[in-house]
């Protein structure tokens, strides 16, 4: 049958997914768009690509870098943060 569905195909024939809309990137990682809109602006989004007219796309080792970096900021902010109570106890 040469005319599937994309969902048929994907069922059919699965592939591992490779990048991921706006969309799936917010809900993969628990945000709201609006976040993600106002962490693009302010510079700490994760990198995007443009697909033609598919659009935006977040390519899954553009996630993990993106994940990682925010990893490394929380523990950069609790490690300031246990300084400053050391300081405060001291």
């Amino acid at each position: 049958m040469a005319c599937r569905s994309r969902e048929e195909n994907n069922r059919r024939n699965p592939v591992p997914r490779a990048s991921w809309t706006v969309d799936e990137f917010c809900s993969s990682v628990g945000i709201s768009r609006s976040t993600y809109e106002r962490a693009k602006r302010e510079g700490w989004g994760p990198r995007e690509m443009v697909l033609g007219r598919t659009g935006i796309r977040i390519a899954d080792e553009a996630v993990i870098a993106w994940i990682a970096e925010r990893e490394e900021k929380a523990a950069s902010i609790a490690a300031n943060k246990r300084d400053r109570q050391a300081e405060e106890a001291a």
